[in-house]
């Protein structure tokens, strides 16, 4: 997907992060980087880095269904290279969603991976 095939609101995005959610494929699930779903919204999101349209792909942190706000956070730091605050707003988004008394399998990984993050971020 070229920078000039992505509409303002791309659609495919939210349908990826809908069928994936109900696949059962987690943005930090090491076994679901394998799935077609997973692939595909890691290919959209890096369609968005490669013409520096982050911002764009942010918008979507606002989503709260299926893991959509999740998602974007994840996919901006882990293939992206967000400016510091947009990296603070995605960081902050996993830190609450970890906290929040509502996690259960999704957050499967995503401690790991967070931790992880952190450290290599201060290497």
């Amino acid at each position: 997907m070229k920078a000039s095939e992505i509409p303002p609101k791309n659609t495919s995005f939210l349908f990826a992060c809908k069928e994936n959610y109900f696949a059962g494929i987690l943005p930090a699930d090491i076994k679901g980087k394998e799935a077609e779903g997973y692939k595909t919204v890691v290919q959209i999101a890096k369609s968005y880095f490669e013409a520096n349209m982050y911002d764009q792909l942010a918008e979507y942190i606002s989503e709260s269904r299926y893991l959509i706000r999740l998602w974007s956070a994840y996919l901006i730091l882990e293939y992206g290279r967000p400016e510091p605050d947009l990296r603070a707003r995605c960081l902050e988004i996993i830190k609450v969603y970890l906290q929040s008394d509502s996690v259960s399998e999704e957050a499967l990984g995503l401690g790991e991976w967070y931790r992880n993050y952190l450290k290599s971020d201060l290497i």
